[in-house]
């Protein structure tokens, strides 16, 4: 199986200072981008992740990047298509925010038309009430989709139905290896031993159990 090795693309910029630059993020590598990079040619640099929005901006391969560079003053303006990209928790969206404000970074919301500073460099306060009120209810859908589904689990096994392999039916290990999603699970184990169970989990839509018995193999 192959797999995608995301990087970042710079656009032109001599000595490595980029300034105007654009996150994108879809949560799986099957996702396409392209909708996301369409004004590409607007930015001096492209930071790409497919990595779930679950898993905070600093452990993913190139948002940890992104955070880098807007410390180390390379960035003036983030650009994002919506504030989903940056992620799904509350709390690490509005770090990631905080972050920015405090390097002097404007951050523009492309489906919401609205920036953090206005050209005089003034914080935009308008853009601070929606940010966090965007953000808030996007993570509590979240939260609501994983509990209807546990919960539709939860009356479905009341009811006598079963999920996973067939009573007495064995796997065979080399088989279970072979599994797409198997393979994929443990390479991003292996490239990144520091994400949690529960990181690994909503990364490949897999239980937490699947993530145990992958980790055990790793070691």
């Amino acid at each position: 199986m192959k797999y995608v090795v995301i990087v970042v693309i710079l656009l032109g910029k001599k000595n490595n200072i980029i300034m105007k630059v654009k996150y994108v993020r879809v949560s799986t590598i099957g996702q396409n981008t392209d909708r996301q990079k369409e004004n590409r040619k607007d930015f001096d640099a492209v930071y790409e992740d497919k990595e779930s929005g679950a898993i905070s901006m600093a452990k993913r391969t190139n948002g940890s990047k992104l955070l880098e560079d807007i410390t180390a003053g390379k960035i003036t303006e983030l650009w994002i298509h919506s504030l989903d990209r940056l992620g799904r928790d509350t709390i690490d969206v509005m770090k990631s925010l905080r972050l920015c404000e405090e390097n002097k970074v404007t951050v523009v919301v492309e489906n919401l038309g609205i920036r953090s500073m206005d050209k005089d460099g003034k914080p935009n306060s308008v853009f601070n009430l929606i940010s966090g009120i965007v953000t808030t209810l996007a993570d509590n859908e979240r939260k609501n989709i994983a509990e209807r589904c546990g919960e539709g689990r939860r009356i479905a096994r009341r009811k006598g139905v079963r999920f996973g392999r067939r009573a007495g039916v064995t796997e065979k290990k080399s088989d279970w290896l072979k599994k797409p999603k198997v393979v994929s699970l443990l390479n991003t184990i292996k490239r990144k031993p520091y994400l949690t169970i529960r990181e690994l989990s909503s990364l490949h839509k897999c239980s937490f159990q699947l993530v145990m018995k992958a980790k055990a193999e790793v070691v």
